[in-house]
């Protein structure tokens, strides 16, 4: 073996080492994929809550409507 190829073999990491390298990567690819989908479920939970309290306006806005046409009395 020439001195290069001993440089350049003892400079490469081994298997142990390259596949705790490999499974770190993974891991953080999938620790970032894990966060990409929680804020992507936090902004839809934030988009459904908006909806919510719009139409528990609706609905209250209704009933007092419906209230007030009842407690008027009809004149002719």
């Amino acid at each position: 073996m020439s001195d290069r190829e001993r440089a350049r073999a003892s400079n490469r990491p081994d298997a142990t080492t390259a596949r705790r390298t490999r499974d770190l990567r993974m891991i953080q690819l999938e620790d970032e994929c894990l966060k990409k989908m929680a804020d992507e479920i936090l902004a839809e939970k934030r988009r459904l809550c908006r909806k919510q309290e719009q139409l528990a306006n609706l609905l209250r806005e209704k009933e007092q409507a419906e209230g007030s046409e009842k407690e008027t009395p009809v004149r002719l």
